[in-house]
């Protein structure tokens, strides 16, 4: 919606990249960007399908051309260690009501110190001005603080603080080591039930997706019966399965016995 957005209004030139079984490669970037790119801009992890990017050739291969490289993660921090350095991030935005088990109304980001300056702010207010210069005139901060332009929703900022402590306690790295084994289990079996799976196989995230061919409302009505909590998406065409930390084997085991009466 944003990029097409800026096509018609700014005039882009937007190029997409299609996805070959549910996956795209950086060999498939490669071949559409040129020295007129200016942003490489990517889904950490898929929010269709899970499938969750190689990401530093995506950025080697935007650098090459000097383009810069942005990454939603909205569904990657909190599934697994995300290094934005590794990865050659410049750019990163996310949610927290997500993997960070925080609420609505945060949106942490990132941008790499060095191009701050690059990045004006859309909009002004009291808070982000570090010198009032008379006249009504002001000087805003040029650090990070630029962005901090009004009264923050310090409940959900303090909600989210609870949140990292407790993930940290966890431990993120097996947070990964856990969700995306259940995530290969669920995989496999709906694959063994004859279902059309839209992830990959031997992906790297705990997000499976699958077309709904058929049985679309005996599917919603079972799951609902018995309270299992899923995204149905493409008006219904397609179930996607997020299994998080606080999910077990067996859970993922009863799913598919459900899965057994929409196949």
């Amino acid at each position: 919606m944003l990029y097409r957005h800026l096509e018609e209004t700014r005039r882009i030139a937007l190029r997409i990249v299609k996805h070959r079984d549910g996956r795209v490669s950086s060999d498939d970037f490669a071949r559409v960007i040129d020295d007129r790119t200016r942003l490489v801009s990517v889904a950490w992890v898929s929010h269709q399908n899970g499938f969750r990017h190689d990401m530093r050739p995506l950025a080697d291969a935007a650098h090459a051309h000097g383009a810069l490289f942005y990454t939603d993660a909205v569904q990657a921090l909190g599934m697994f260690p995300a290094n934005v350095r590794a990865a050659g991030v410049e750019f990163m935005t996310s949610g927290t009501y997500k993997w960070l088990l925080g609420g609505f109304g945060v949106a942490p980001f990132f941008v790499r110190r060095e191009l701050v300056d690059r990045i004006r702010v859309d909009r002004l207010g009291a808070l982000h001005v570090e010198k009032e210069l008379g006249d009504h005139r002001y000087e805003i901060y040029r650090t990070a603080r630029k962005f901090e332009y009004a009264t923050l929703p310090f409940a959900e900022i303090y909600q989210l603080g609870a949140a990292l402590t407790y993930l940290e306690r966890v431990g993120v790295d097996r947070i990964e080591r856990h969700t995306v084994a259940l995530a290969g289990e669920l995989r496999e079996g709906l694959t063994a039930l004859g279902f059309r799976v839209l992830t990959p196989p031997d992906n790297g995230s705990s997000i499976v997706s699958v077309h709904l061919d058929r049985n679309q409302a005996r599917a919603r009505e079972v799951l609902d019966k018995n309270g299992v909590q899923v995204s149905f998406r493409e008006k219904g065409s397609q179930l996607r399965v997020s299994p998080a930390l606080f999910n077990t084997r067996d859970e993922i085991r009863r799913f598919l016995d459900h899965a057994k009466s929409f196949a």
